[in-house]
């Protein structure tokens, strides 16, 4: 008995069905909401860099001056700049989980089967292999900056720790001794250079939103010309 052959673009992966095309519609609007989550998490990271700003300014200032106390109980104006990055940390690993589901189920039934239903439902075409194509490179290049902002935030907070336990030394031990000059001197180099960490954390995540923006860019116009 001979096999009977399945007819182009048949199967639930391929992107040939009304509810095919419903669920590729929505994979847009969600990766949208990604850039704009995006948008909100470089408020949280910049707080965090600006904490640090100041902070290496206030040791730079308790170092030159040596005063008792000299300000130290107001150094971080009662938000930890590691807190602030692990808060970040935690709503970029959510915010990727969105968008990689948002970008399995818009290749699934809009890329892979290899066959569109256009929006009025009158037949079938083959999405346009250089728009495919652009998307999947705005696609790869959103997730690729979302692993070096993770990286990044993750250095950041792990810098800004260290910062935090560093003045807590440096409080417990009598103003301009070595010991407090020291301590100090390692806390202020700590906060420069988490700081430089959570400013490249926020390049990372600038080059995010912008390629997310891309890839909803190029998965509309993959869908709809």
């Amino acid at each position: 008995m001979s096999k009977r052959k399945r007819a182009p673009g048949a199967g639930a992966g391929a992107g040939a069905t009304e509810q095919g095309r419903e669920l590729a519609e929505m994979a847009p609007g969600t990766l949208l909401t990604v850039a704009v989550h995006t948008t909100w998490l470089l408020r949280t990271a910049d707080s965090a860099h600006r904490t640090l700003g100041t902070v290496a300014e206030t040791l730079r200032a308790l170092r030159e001056t040596a005063k008792p106390g000299g300000g130290a109980d107001g150094l971080f104006g009662g938000a930890f700049a590691s807190a602030l990055l692990d808060g970040a940390l935690s709503d970029l690993a959510g915010i990727h989980a969105i968008h990689h589901r948002a970008a399995v189920t818009y290749r699934r039934y809009a890329v892979a089967g290899g066959r569109l239903i256009p929006a009025d439902g009158d037949g079938r075409r083959a999405p346009d292999p250089a728009l495919v194509a652009t998307w999947g490179r705005h696609s790869r290049d959103a997730f690729s900056h979302a692993r070096d902002a993770k990286r990044k935030l993750r250095s950041a907070a792990s810098i800004a720790r260290a910062v935090e336990d560093a003045v807590q030394l440096f409080r417990s031990s009598p103003t301009g001794s070595p010991e407090w000059t020291t301590w100090t001197s390692a806390a202020l180099r700590l906060a420069l250079h988490a700081a430089v960490s959570a400013a490249l954390a926020l390049r990372a995540l600038r080059r995010m939103r912008d390629a997310v923006a891309l890839e909803f860019h190029g998965a509309w116009r993959v869908l709809y010309g």
